[in-house]
């Protein structure tokens, strides 16, 4: 049995006891507001008018507000408490994110969804043509300047999608598109030609961030992140969470059962953008915006829940890990080691650094 320094044991007494209040407070929050919304629903129309002799039930909800606004606060105390972040300021007349910027930013983090339902009419006809006639290969990969595309200016400044550019190529010479009518495609059709890229070579399907990101800290930080998580009780999902890292990727087969406790143990931790995504034009370059520098492994509830609610935060930069909010349950990043797995000399061995 590990045996903790007497600091240890009053840091993990009082975090749990301070993540056992705040899931309780998130809890009336999520009861005051789903009440109120009932309550909502349920208004009669004389309710909207005068005083009908009987008790205001359009008051009734006052307590319930009062109690979401204690929650509130009390949530928010015990944050700045800790002092591992600030309530996101909004920049007065930023400009907003256009809605394929939106999906860039998105299919950068998570990677490629399904949007065939949005491809062009321009591009449904090329793929029914090409699926008709035999006229694949006609055209060299090497026939296709992929700046032709509109989008594909806003596409190349992530660097996943740069990965993309000749894969997309082959992809449209397999099915006989014309080079010179790239100018008629749009996002869709682009995300479209990566998928089908992705399913035909799994092996070098495009990366997303989130991945890159777990594949970084399981290295980097999965033995500092261990010891974090035993101390609270967690060890077991945190091996778990590691596992199901370290298997992305591979074609490393489980039992139903293991497979859905990995899963299980997964959930328990997601992945937080210190300044969230919705804000990437606040940066000097949003194409930043899921970079490593701005990602942080949270356990998710309540410490991921409450960057969010009841306010939006910014978290601070130097986090990479949030296990608690004292600084004995949190990693700070390290940018030299980072740099070193980025140039494959950091790798897994128990740990650390295979040297």
């Amino acid at each position: 049995m590990v045996r903790y320094k007497k600091q240890y044991l009053e840091a993990i007494r009082g975090e749990l006891e301070e993540k056992e209040l705040l899931e309780e407070l998130l809890e009336q929050l999520s009861k005051h507001k789903k009440g109120h919304l009932a309550k909502g629903n349920n208004k009669k129309s004389k309710d909207r008018g005068g005083n009908d002799g009987k008790k205001n039930t359009q008051r009734d909800s006052s307590p319930d507000q009062s109690n979401r606004a204690i929650a509130k606060d009390d949530i928010i105390k015990i944050i700045y408490s800790h002092h591992i972040g600030s309530p996101h300021l909004t920049i007065p007349d930023q400009p907003k994110l256009s809605p394929e910027q939106k999906l860039i930013i998105n299919w950068d983090f998570e990677g490629v969804s399904k949007e065939e339902s949005n491809i062009s009419t321009y591009f449904k006809n090329a793929l029914a043509t090409a699926q008709k006639y035999d006229i694949s290969n006609r055209h060299e990969f090497n026939n296709y300047e992929l700046t032709n595309i509109p989008i594909w200016s806003e596409m190349a400044k992530f660097k996943n999608f740069q990965t993309m550019y000749f894969p997309i190529c082959h992809q449209l010479a397999n099915m006989g598109y014309p080079p010179d009518e790239l100018q008629y495609l749009n996002i869709y059709d682009v995300a479209y030609l990566i998928k089908k890229h992705n399913k035909e070579n799994p092996q070098k399907a495009m990366p997303c961030q989130r991945t890159k990101f777990l594949k970084m800290f399981e290295v980097c930080y999965g033995e500092e992140f261990l010891r974090i998580e035993s101390m609270l009780g967690r060890k077991d999902d945190a091996k778990n969470f590691l596992e199901y890292i370290h298997q992305i990727g591979t074609s490393k087969q489980y039992s139903d059962e293991t497979w859905e406790k990995l899963q299980k143990s997964a959930a328990m931790y997601n992945v937080h953008h210190k300044k969230n995504r919705q804000f990437a034009n606040e940066t000097d370059d949003y194409s930043k915006i899921n970079d490593f520098s701005n990602l942080t492994l949270c356990y998710a509830n309540p410490y991921h829940t409450i960057m969010h609610h009841p306010q939006e935060l910014d978290l601070n930069i130097n986090l990479v890990y949030l296990g608690g909010l004292r600084k004995e349950f949190l990693i700070v990043r390290n940018p030299a080691n980072e740099r070193l797995y980025s140039q494959g000399i950091y790798k897994i061995k128990n740990g650390g650094r295979n040297e």
